[in-house]
């Protein structure tokens, strides 16, 4: 019984406790936007992890729409089955992280001998990824995503072959030709 005990104490000691997580999102999926980020409209997103450096999706849609005007990355008027939308994107960092006890009472451990602490740097752990959300409207500034909006598979169907031809373009500029 005193071996659980000891057992039961040093997993307790070892353990990290995470109190954020980073959304778990394979390739893309469409959710509601403050369950990724609080500061946006109501609306439905397509939401999908960015691999790539720092702007870069602005940089693809840029060279996509290049007859856009304003800023790329709200109202870009797109044709999806023959209707027109309005398409918005925002950048958000989402992280997870832990509090990792073993550093925390090692340290304390010192600090009762009067030494300097030693892991402090090691107390928390920060595990982040970027994320793209895009939010699609319709004329009537509809939220395009919303689950029981008429066209909303065409929506998402759309949006995915964006993701698709994001990842798959190395050069941006090569969109132009393709556009066309």
């Amino acid at each position: 019984m005193r071996f659980f005990g000891l057992l039961l104490v040093f997993l307790t000691a070892s353990s990290c406790i995470p109190y954020s997580f980073a959304p778990k999102i394979e390739s893309y999926k469409v959710l509601k936007a403050n369950k990724i980020k609080r500061n946006i409209s109501p609306h439905h997103v397509f939401a999908f992890k960015d691999t790539k450096e720092a702007n870069a999706f602005y940089d693809f849609l840029y060279m996509k729409y290049p007859d856009h005007d304003g800023p790329v990355n709200q109202n870009i008027a797109v044709t999806i089955a023959g209707r027109m939308y309005y398409m918005s994107f925002y950048e958000c960092e989402r992280s997870t992280n832990t509090v990792n006890i073993l550093p925390m009472a090692l340290d304390g451990v010192l600090a009762s001998k009067d030494m300097d602490s030693v892991l402090e740097e090691h107390h928390t752990s920060r595990f982040g990824n970027w994320y793209i959300l895009i939010t699609i409207e319709d004329l009537g500034f509809k939220d395009g995503l919303q689950p029981n909006y008429i066209h909303q598979e065409k929506i998402v169907s759309f949006l995915n072959r964006l993701r698709e031809l994001y990842y798959a373009t190395d050069n941006y500029k090569e969109l132009l030709f393709k556009s066309k």
